[in-house]
């Protein structure tokens, strides 16, 4: 399942771009943060059974904070450098 969200949100993203609602700098960043955050709810509940709830927590703001740091830099770089895509 993950995998079709993922390929059903990269095609909602196509759809955008085609009609202009995001630039390609933004479709970028945003694939990157549905890349890096964790799938669904589904694999948040696993997590927290097999890690405890504790680590469960920890790892998902961990992976949060991870996803918008590095989707902040890269849409700074590309911007920046005035990069297009």
């Amino acid at each position: 399942m993950t995998v079709i969200r993922r390929e059903a949100g990269a095609a909602l993203l196509n759809n955008f771009f085609d009609n202009g609602i995001f630039t390609g700098v933004q479709a970028v960043v945003m694939l990157l943060m549905m890349t890096f955050l964790s799938p669904c709810i589904n694999a948040i509940i696993i997590l927290m059974k097999e890690r405890g709830i504790k680590t469960g927590i920890f790892m998902m703001l961990f992976s949060i904070t991870y996803s918008i740091t590095v989707a902040t830099i890269v849409n700074y770089v590309l911007t920046s450098l005035k990069i297009n895509f």
